[in-house]
């Protein structure tokens, strides 16, 4: 094994479904977010991650809350950030299905798919293995689906390399691949190349509460009246206002 433990998501809107995710112990849960993301197609920001009765905090590690091979985390997808006590509320209440909180799958082959993403229950994914080659260091592997969009693609590699995705560039056959797009609309099959650049974004010279103007007004319709505070959960969701009103929400 590589030291990667396998943590099961339980969807909550329909608990007969389940995914099963790979993740490093020191995978904070944010980036364990952005693959529920991928896989359950689920927003970050619309994300509520419990286990043992505790909301899983975007900053901390998976090891953090204890989890270890073979747990079981609730998913809660909210559409509103001013529910999430509520939303809380309802998913506390529900038990474990066994002591281990585990949740008991009767047996299921446990073997990963792939480095981060292990499927559904329903078996309907279907991986494919690309190489990225990153300026002159030595190239690095990931599974991915052909359907996967080239922002998800990046946000996978964001996990693996600590790269924000809008620094990178990927290139394939000469191509700059562009975010809306499907990996697979490109021709990018099992075992192909592509090149990963770093850009270099220019200093941005706007006070803060300039730049987050609009999102900050926002922040204000919605009931966070602390300027200083609104702004730093901006910076932290990169301009996302309901991540950073969920961020706010979590942080009270």
């Amino acid at each position: 094994m590589d030291g990667r433990i396998l943590i099961h998501v339980r969807l909550v809107e329909d608990l007969t479904r389940w995914y099963a995710i790979r993740v490093w112990p020191q995978t904070t849960v944010a980036q364990f977010k952005y693959m529920v993301s991928v896989l359950v197609n689920v927003p970050v920001y619309q994300q509520i991650l419990v286990h043992a009765d505790l909301c899983l905090q975007g900053h901390r590690t998976i090891a953090s809350y204890g989890l270890q091979d073979g747990c079981a985390v609730y998913l809660f997808r909210i559409h509103d950030p001013s529910a999430y006590f509520s939303s809380v509320a309802a998913i506390a209440a529900l038990a474990p299905l066994d002591g281990n909180n585990t949740p008991g799958f009767g047996g299921h082959d446990s073997a990963p798919l792939s480095p981060h993403l292990d499927g559904s229950s329903d078996g309907t994914v279907n991986e494919i293995l690309i190489y990225v080659q990153f300026s002159s260091d030595p190239r690095f592997s990931i599974r991915v689906r052909p359907d996967l969009t080239v922002l998800e693609i990046k946000g996978l590699i964001n996990v693996e390399q600590n790269i924000p995705v809008n620094e990178q560039q990927l290139i394939f056959s000469g191509q700059t691949l562009l975010d809306d797009r499907t990996i697979g609309s490109y021709g990018v099959e099992d075992g192909y190349v592509i090149h990963l650049a770093r850009r270099s974004l220019p200093a941005n010279t706007e006070p803060l509460e300039v730049l987050y103007e609009d999102q900050l007004s926002e922040l204000r319709r919605l009931g966070f009246r602390d300027t200083y505070d609104n702004i730093q959960a901006l910076v932290e969701t990169s301009g996302d206002v309901y991540a950073a009103a969920l961020l706010l929400l979590q942080n009270l």
